[in-house]
């Protein structure tokens, strides 16, 4: 019905965000991502679907277009989840500058959550901050004892060793929020 909705009126975006939702929730983030960009500016869940596009180009690999979604999400409605995704994509980028700037961002709104202190700890450690890296492991790890990455983390922090190029490990990849 949403399809047929669609194509009866190219004007009316709701199906469109439908849709969309219906296919991310598949996994099918090109699909998806297609329906998400036809979602007006005027439909009442237009940053919604930017964010929900933003999540589609991260999978897809398209960083730009990921971090051009969130920072419009971001400017008008400031969340820490939007601030993290966007902290994630630039990281991604590597500017990690940035990223530990959007992390923090995040981390302002909710101290409690464990991901902006790894993800924020990850930025740190690849712009080679060790000390302010292992502070944010630490802080990771006192809300969330069990998490094994951030302590393996902080033990490669704690002896300064800095990513290897070339490393196809996903250690310190950031978590992204949805």
């Amino acid at each position: 019905y949403f399809t047929q909705a669609a194509r009866l009126d190219a004007h009316y975006s709701q199906p469109c965000f439908q849709l969309g939702k219906t296919y991310f929730e598949k996994k099918d983030y090109k699909i998806s991502a297609g329906w998400l960009e036809r979602v007006a500016r005027s439909d009442p869940h237009y940053l919604e679907a930017q964010f929900f596009l933003g999540l589609c180009r991260y999978a897809n690999g398209d960083f730009k277009g990921a971090e051009q979604c969130f920072e419009l999400v971001a400017a008008a409605v400031p969340l820490n989840e939007v601030y993290n995704d966007l902290g994630v994509v630039q990281a991604q980028r590597n500017d990690f500058a940035a990223a530990a700037s959007s992390f923090r961002k995040a981390l302002e709104g909710d101290d409690a959550d464990p991901d902006y202190h790894f993800n924020l700890g990850a930025a740190l450690w690849r712009s080679g901050l060790y000390s302010d890296a292992a502070d944010s492991f630490r802080n990771a790890l006192t809300r969330n004892a069990k998490d094994n990455e951030a302590t393996s983390m902080l033990g490669r922090v704690l002896k300064q060793e800095a990513p290897r190029p070339g490393d196809t490990k996903a250690e310190g990849k950031p978590r992204l929020k949805t």
